[in-house]
This record gives structure tokens, sequence and C-alpha cells, in this order.
């Protein structure tokens, strides 16, 4: 039985499940354009926490330009144009990206600056992996998951 369950195993582990986004080179573009400003609006968090409101009010709008039927507040044009020319798909999770990054902001400002600071170096870390491991990889039209 034991034998068995190894195989198993190092068979699933050999196994590598790749999600392909089909990208034309404008949405692969306007993709990359939309990382490196989120990539910003983190940095700039990272930098100084004092700019954390600044910054939330920014990832805010950015949520906001990714949900126009409803906007929760006022919303960057040119984040939305930038969002538009993405695919469906990677609206869907920048959308996702964003709530969750505003999600963790608002917990850690709820229970103090000290775990703003870890929250926002959480985050910026999060959002390195996910340009690391081509979580958002243009270039090659994949998203591994």
């Amino acid at each position: 039985l034991l034998i068995n369950a190894d195989r198993i195993l190092n068979r699933c582990k050999a196994v590598d499940v790749v999600v392909s986004t089909p990208r034309n080179e404008h949405q692969a573009k306007a993709l990359e354009e939309v990382n490196i400003l989120l990539q910003g609006v983190i940095s700039k968090m990272q930098e100084d926490l004092n700019n954390s409101k600044e910054c939330f009010q920014t990832v805010k709008r950015y949520l906001n330009a990714c949900s126009p039927d409803q906007p929760d507040g006022p919303i960057d044009q040119k984040f939305q144009a930038k969002i538009i020319e993405c695919t469906a798909d990677d609206q869907k999770k920048i959308r996702r990206k964003l709530a969750q990054i505003i999600t963790q902001i608002e917990r850690a400002e709820q229970i103090g600056p000290t775990l703003l600071n870890l929250s926002v170096r959480m985050v910026g870390f999060f959002i390195h992996c996910t340009m690391e491991l081509n979580f958002f990889e243009p270039s090659r039209g994949t998203d591994l998951i």
C-alpha cells in the first residue's frame, strides 16, 4: 500500500498545471503597465508608512476603476484605460488582488502601526512574488496557478 502511495505521490509531483490566458500584444503591454502601477504604489507604501493613507486611497481608486458600474468613490482614469485594454480574465485577477490589498491594509490599520508595517511589507512581498513567479506573465501569455 505504501509503495503504491509513494508511486502515485511521485507522479503527482511530476505534473505541472499551467493555465494559459491568450493575450495579444496590446493586452500584454497593458497588463505589464498595470503591474508596474501596482508595484509603484506598494513600493511607495513600503518606503514611507506615513504615505499609507494616500497609497490606500490610490488603491481604492484603482479598484473603483475596475468596477465602473458601481464605484465606491473616485476613479483613476489612467488605470481604468489600462484595465480596459487587459483581458477579462486579467481584469478579474487584478480586481481580486486590489480587494485583497485593501482588506489587508484595513485590518492592519485596526490593529496598529506595527501590524500595518508588517502588512505593507507582506503585500509588497506578495506582489513581488506574483511578478517573480510569473503569476502575470504577459510575454509568455501564461498564468501559473
